[in-house]
């Protein structure tokens, strides 16, 4: 599959996946977005360090809307742009700008241990949404833990399974 700019990596992305069930590609969708959350939220507990939180929260809010804005006219998305502006969809928006506020706050107040800390719960999240997915009509869920393993999940089996401690010389992938 061919990348030729933000079309290409849609088009590349699409032709990857489209043998996957829905829920697969959920799925998929759903631990990409949490490991660039936990990104996202590691990178501005370092820029907090060097910035005002306000600064970092507005830095942020550039460098999203110009991505967002790509992607959308990227993926010809632009022309069902209007369906977005709603009501419920300007409350949202309030209620995520407050959030991203209050926890860049907090980022900026806690020592970077324990931001990594609270940044590892989403693993544990995603374990707890196992069963969501099982009761989806998901079939067996397994979920990398990193460090601590990975945990299996089915109707009728549910374990972790610890990882072994290993001096890793080059974790790049």
């Amino acid at each position: 599959v061919a990348y030729d700019g933000s079309a290409g990596l849609v088009s590349a992305l699409t032709a990857r996946t489209q043998n996957l069930s829905k829920n697969a590609r959920g799925i998929l969708a759903m631990l990409a977005a949490m490991g660039l959350f936990i990104c996202g939220d590691a990178a501005m507990k370092v820029v907090s360090e060097k910035i005002p939180s306000g600064e970092a929260v507005f830095l942020r809010g550039i460098v999203a809307t110009i991505t967002i804005w790509t992607i959308i006219i990227a993926s010809g998305a632009i022309a069902e742009i209007h369906k977005a502006w709603s009501k419920p969809m300007a409350l949202r928006s309030i209620g995520d700008l407050i959030g991203i506020i209050c926890f860049q706050t907090g980022l900026a107040h806690l020592p970077f241990a324990e931001v990594s800390a609270i940044l590892q719960i989403n693993p544990l999240m995603v374990t707890a949404a196992a069963a969501i997915f099982l009761g989806k009509g998901v079939q067996n869920v397994i979920i990398t833990l990193g460090k601590q393993g990975a945990y299996f999940q089915n109707s009728n089996l549910k374990f972790k399974v610890d990882a072994p401690d290993v001096h890793a010389m080059d974790t790049t992938a």
